[in-house]
């Protein structure tokens, strides 16, 4: 009896809590998104709520006071399972605030349907909002512009752009001009939240630049409903790009790994020797022999522990961090459609060979101004007409053409070209005796650099068959930012350092062949390259 007396007790405050309990929202915890509101803008509060009846809610409404009184009443994106808890955003009317400080907002939860809650008192929390003025504020960052062009090309912008404040941004535009002429807007396809940033690249075209010369291009972030910038300073910037109807200036410097050991290395041959022939002045080639009767220990050492190479033949463009083929069609595809025409800076060089050692003078001049310049140079020599035997690996054709290899025996008798003697200080440049450059460069201003190298312990055969390179490091990457190349001019009596057999019988190119008449062919006479028809 005792027993069935409990049930039936138990019973009843089971169906009583169910009759009561049908409808029954708490709200556990409530936390603004943002520590800082903005006038004009809603303001999203995250709420945890619980269903604790038995039917599913979906939509329910969020009664927004403040001051005692309602501001409005909006459904929540919400649906709640009976029991279930979930986070539901409420949205603070924009309108409810008006002025700064702090504002009290009082949300309570309601039924979609309109039945009372069975505890009604969980249904509300306070949130005490902090509200200031709407802010507008972005940041135009770490602009940089092509600062070499040709002439009528468009000019390549890379920036970035960051929203500092609460305010969210939506397709700004960026204000530009040359010299101070006409302004033009430019949309940006862009969308940041409070705090987020996005780097932007787009090209502007030139058309009002009708004159060669340095160019100064004035930048501005804009809202784009036209909104004033609370910090407008940080959204201008002044670049300079020299515009030019020259040629392009940047040589493109490819130092080989290679020996003669190497049968496969006269791809390397091939391609310094094609690359020279078809850009000329643009092109620099620097053969690196490796455990040969021609290596220089010191730049060998260089090439393969702090370059990197891997295998020969192997190769490094301007020293860009890439281990490259040397086959004469990478190269050209490289040149033509990567490799950067244009250098900020210009470079010539001149050498004089005289009683076993050179006086050579590098002149630098910068287009634009680099205020925060990191540049050091080194000098090399290379000599031609070095005689010796190249294994060949392409010797019977079966490894398909390579510049008439194909046709030429297993070991290929030949005088050798752009081979290295040494670079000086050294390899890199660096240490104690490098040589640098001033730290802030002038647009327009040369700066000369004078060097003195010896060669009593090098092993150069002839001095008027050497060439002396200039090699301007960009000390931020190690990247060659641009070169120069000129014949060493001897100066009186004692030009050569080791006799050398003179060449008997035919003419050959450098490939070994002989030069036919009628056919084009590269000879080394007299100290200079010669194309012979």
């Amino acid at each position: 009896m005792k027993k069935y007396i409990v049930a039936s007790i138990l019973g009843l405050f089971s169906l009583s809590a169910l009759a009561e309990g049908h409808h029954d929202l708490s709200i556990l915890s409530a936390k603004p998104q943002k520590e800082l509101q903005s006038i004009g803008s809603e303001a999203f509060v995250d709420l945890s709520v619980k269903n604790n009846g038995d039917d599913k809610v979906s939509n329910p409404i969020i009664r927004y006071t403040i001051g005692g009184q309602v501001v409005k009443e909006a459904a929540a994106t919400a649906a709640l399972a009976s029991g279930a808890t979930k986070k539901v955003v409420a949205k603070v009317p924009a309108e409810a605030v008006t002025a700064e400080g702090k504002v009290t907002v009082t949300m309570e939860l309601l039924w979609p349907d309109g039945e009372p809650d069975a505890t009604p008192a969980d249904n509300k929390v306070e949130v005490e909002l902090n509200y200031i003025e709407a802010l507008h504020d972005m940041a135009l960052i770490n602009p940089s512009v092509t600062t070499v062009s040709q002439l009528g090309q468009p000019l390549n912008l890379t920036f970035t752009v960051r929203n500092n404040h609460y305010v969210g941004v939506v397709n700004p535009r960026l204000a530009y001009s040359f010299n101070g002429g006409n302004v033009v807007k430019k949309a940006l396809s862009c969308t940041l939240a409070n705090g987020q940033e996005k780097e932007i690249t787009i090209s502007i075209p030139t058309k009002d630049i009708t004159e060669e010369g340095l160019v100064n291009i004035a930048l501005e972030l804009l809202w784009r409903d036209d909104a004033e910038d609370v910090t407008p300073e940080d959204n201008k910037a002044t670049l300079q790009s020299f515009i030019t109807s020259m040629p392009p200036n940047r040589r493109m410097v490819v130092e080989e790994a290679t020996g003669t050991w190497c049968g496969w290395c006269v791809r390397g041959i091939v391609g310094l020797r094609e690359m020279r022939k078809e850009y000329g002045d643009r092109f620099i080639g620097i053969a690196v022999h490796s455990k040969d009767e021609m290596a220089e220990v010191n730049y060998s050492n260089f090439v393969v522990e702090t370059l990197g190479v891997t295998g020969y033949p192997s190769c490094f463009v301007n020293r860009d961090g890439v281990q490259r083929n040397p086959n004469p069609l990478k190269l050209k595809e490289l040149m033509d459609t990567s490799f950067p025409p244009y250098s900020d800076i210009n470079v010539a060089v001149e050498g004089t060979y005289k009683d076993k050692s050179v006086d050579v003078t590098a002149s630098v001049t910068p287009l634009v101004d680099i205020p925060s310049a990191n540049y050091r140079v080194v000098f090399v020599i290379i000599e031609d007409g070095i005689h010796g035997v190249q294994y060949n690996y392409y010797y019977d054709g079966k490894s398909g053409e390579m510049g008439g290899f194909e046709k030429l025996p297993a070991n290929v008798e030949m005088d050798f070209v752009d081979v290295a003697r040494g670079a000086w200080p050294n390899p890199a440049g660096t240490g104690d005796s490098s040589v640098q450059l001033p730290s802030k460069l002038t647009g327009g201003q040369t700066e000369k650099v004078d060097y003195h190298i010896s060669l009593r312990n090098t092993e150069v055969q002839n001095a008027s068959k050497c060439h002396i390179i200039a090699l301007v490091i960009d000390g931020k990457t190690g990247a060659i930012a641009n070169a120069a190349e000129n014949w060493l001019y001897p100066v009186g009596v004692g030009t050569v350092i080791k006799e050398t057999a003179p060449m008997q019988g035919a003419t050959y190119n450098l490939s070994g062949q002989p030069a036919v008449k009628g056919v084009d062919s590269i000879i080394v006479k007299d100290g200079r390259k010669i194309i012979v028809k």
